[in-house]
């Protein structure tokens, strides 16, 4: 099982507007356990678009945030309606304000800095990720952390991902 170390390399702006550079351990607690990672549509699903439009189907690539707290691997609206997918189901989903119905939409993803193959979620649920303070694309969630080791390395700032 081969080991993935990763250390986001995380910018943030001084009071007086300059962006400095953040230590690996101060840009892991800033920005969690983040990866970044190319969100596209299943190669069955683009290859059936591509037919379909004649253009191949637009990847979004941005920061994946690793959630243990999510059950369900979740995708930002935004990323589903720029891959032109249709979605697959519906799905319960709790979250800090209550509960809501959510339209699940089949994806791949590849995270460039692992030497993993890409990984199919059949079902990733779309929410609102670019409402929040951070800019996620992608929340990993445990339906998919299930086939990986995961360690969180807080004080060498970096995460480990074995698959």
């Amino acid at each position: 099982m081969p080991t993935v170390e990763f250390s986001p390399a995380i910018q943030a702006t001084t009071p007086d507007g300059k962006r400095v550079n953040l230590s690996p351990r101060s840009g892991l607690q800033l920005m969690g356990a983040c990866v970044w990672a190319i969100i596209s549509p299943p190669a069955n699903i683009k290859g059936a678009l591509t037919a379909e439009k004649g253009s191949n189907p637009q990847s979004v690539e941005g920061w994946a945030l690793i959630d243990t707290g999510a059950a369900t691997t979740a995708v930002d609206e935004s990323v589903c309606q720029k891959l032109g997918v249709a979605p697959t189901g519906e799905i319960q989903m709790g979250h800090a304000g209550g509960s809501a119905k959510r339209l699940c939409y089949p994806i791949q993803i590849v995270f460039p800095q692992m030497p993993m193959p890409p990984l199919t979620c059949p079902s990733a649920a779309s929410v609102d990720l670019a409402g929040g303070s951070q800019n996620y694309v992608l929340l990993v969630g445990r339906d998919l952390l299930a086939g990986m080791r995961l360690v969180y390395n807080g004080p060498m700032g970096r995460i480990e991902i074995s698959v």
